[in-house]
């Protein structure tokens, strides 16, 4: 579903992006991972050039170095197995979190991905992070040129 979006910088068309988990459903997010996206154009045939080897598409390269979600920072590092069903405190854990890829100011495209909070917390074994959030929408946002 594409729809348009009035921001002070000018139109922007805001598209859904589906989501396809890869193991568990809702599965809890490393609160400082780092995103990559590769978004890949069409190139407009008549705006290539004549010397024939240009690709057919352009492929914009968006990232984020951290997620920066919230966490909590537990003293002691179980190494043998999960801490799960742990209290996520909402003045501590937002019900959602936004993190965007890219920069509106650019005149380029941005990915927008939505985190929600889940109804309880885990820290696996090996670390000492707690993980709150699940990643549930992306949205793909491209500046109106006219």
């Amino acid at each position: 579903k594409c729809t348009i979006t009035d921001t002070p910088l000018g139109p922007f068309r805001r598209i859904k992006m589906s989501i396809s988990q890869t193991s568990g459903e809702g599965e809890a997010v490393f609160p400082h991972a780092k995103a990559n996206a590769h978004v890949h154009f069409q190139k407009d045939p008549s705006s290539s050039s004549s010397s024939g080897n240009d690709s057919a598409h352009e492929v914009i390269k968006l990232f984020i170095d951290s997620l920066a979600l919230a966490t909590v920072e537990h003293s002691t590092c179980q190494t043998s197995y999960d801490e799960v069903g742990i209290t996520l405190l909402e003045e501590n854990f937002p019900s959602k979190e936004w993190r965007q890829l890219g920069d509106l100011e650019g005149k380029s495209v941005v990915v927008q991905l939505g985190f929600k909070r889940l109804s309880r917390g885990t820290v696996p074994a090996g670390s000492t992070l707690l993980r709150g959030y699940a990643f549930s929408q992306a949205f793909l946002s491209q500046p109106i040129v006219d």
